[in-house]
């Protein structure tokens, strides 16, 4: 089975759209709106049953796909943000060391 996830930002209701969908043997899929109900509960109550649970690799192929298409809409975790700002000074370092290594040139 194939798990896939696209998100979009939904100006409907100015929120995220997020559909669930693949292929499995039977063909393409698309899997049906859920109703998502908050239960408060109390401390040091156990918890039993997940909010999802996915069978073999589903849950890899579903949480790959999440992650991906929460970077193609600009989320990214503040880690990736921070290599991505060392990466820009590095760059204007190099770009700063060839002005004065070859200026006459």
């Amino acid at each position: 089975m194939e798990l896939k996830v696209h998100i979009e930002h939904d100006a409907r209701f100015r929120g995220t759209a997020i559909y669930l969908f693949g292929k499995d043997k039977d063909g393409e899929f698309v899997i049906e709106p859920m109703d998502l109900v908050m239960r408060h509960f109390e401390e040091g109550e156990a918890i039993y049953r997940p909010t999802l649970v996915f069978s073999g690799r589903d849950g890899e192929e579903f949480l790959q796909s999440l992650a991906e298409n929460l970077v193609c809409i600009g989320f990214k975790p503040d880690e990736l943000k921070a290599k991505a700002g060392e990466l820009s000074a590095v760059i204007y370092h190099l770009e700063d060391m060839r002005k004065l290594v070859f200026k006459d040139k």
